[in-house]
């Protein structure tokens, strides 16, 4: 018998730390900006005079990889390689659904501060008693065209003189882009406009976020941590880190999405 939790602990995460969770937090931050305080909020100015406070309540992710023990004691005949390999595999799910996790909370949080329908952070602050927090939503028929992206650009522009295109980055799931592309096109769009687009995997279906690279935040509040545990039957490996989304700014942003699908 072998020491799992010893095998996980000093080889495995240290094999992994890079290339499953240091590498795609790089790749996220390509085109977001890090908020590296340890409270997660931000004082937003309204008006001249005054201000009011918008904060968005510390939220966590966590996953769990598992094996059979009876998996482990078959692997065990083909030495520690064998059992590493399948302690590997246990990591490996953790980390894909803690990334889900992660990326369907910072997704689901830039919506929300730039869905006009709705107050903007957790302070719920009406965007009618402060103009400056309303953003530029539009809902579409059909399909999202090139001249939809085009009616973002103008109205996002419209009062903010110092708009530059390659400060922002246009985020949209896999479907929108297949839509935009020339007919039997397969090479992906990498700009429209003068913006990067950036394919995120778990964006709502025909959704489109034109966002300002320095106003959609991420804010890691908590390191990745893990857990082993295991019993007679079973061998966890739990996960768990805490990682927020939001948008300052939300005026200098947008969202486009589907009519049929109201936003």
């Amino acid at each position: 018998m072998y020491d799992y939790e010893g095998i996980i602990n000093n080889i495995v995460m240290p094999k992994l730390m890079d290339i499953r969770y240091n590498n795609p937090w790089q790749q996220l931050l390509q085109y977001a900006t890090e908020d590296k305080r340890e409270y997660c909020g931000e004082r937003i100015t309204i008006g001249q005079n005054s201000d009011v406070e918008a904060y968005w309540v510390k939220i966590y992710q966590q996953a769990v990889g598992k094996v059979h023990i009876i998996d482990i004691y078959e692997a065990e005949a083909g030495g520690l390689p064998a059992v590493e390999d399948l302690l590997t595999k246990a990591v490996n799910d953790a980390f894909d659904g803690l990334w889900g996790l992660i990326f369907d909370n910072i997704l689901a949080q830039w919506r929300l501060d730039i869905l006009n329908s709705g107050g903007y952070s957790d302070a719920g602050l009406s965007r009618v008693i402060y103009p400056s927090l309303a953003t530029y939503n539009d809902l579409v028929n059909a399909t999202i065209t090139e001249a939809d992206l085009d009616d973002v650009q103008y109205y996002v522009k419209l009062g903010n003189t110092d708009i530059n295109p390659s400060d922002y980055v246009w985020r949209m799931g896999s479907d929108v882009e297949q839509d935009l592309k020339p007919h039997g096109g397969v090479a992906p769009i990498n700009s429209y406009g003068g913006s990067a687009i950036d394919i995120m995997n778990g964006m709502m279906t025909g959704d489109v976020m034109y966002l300002r690279m320095k106003d959609a935040i991420v804010h890691r509040h908590m390191p990745l941590r893990h857990v082993v545990k295991y019993n007679c039957y079973m061998i966890e490996v739990n996960l768990r880190v805490g990682i927020n989304g939001y948008i300052t700014n939300p005026g200098m942003n947008a969202l486009l999405g589907f009519r049929r699908r109201c936003i």
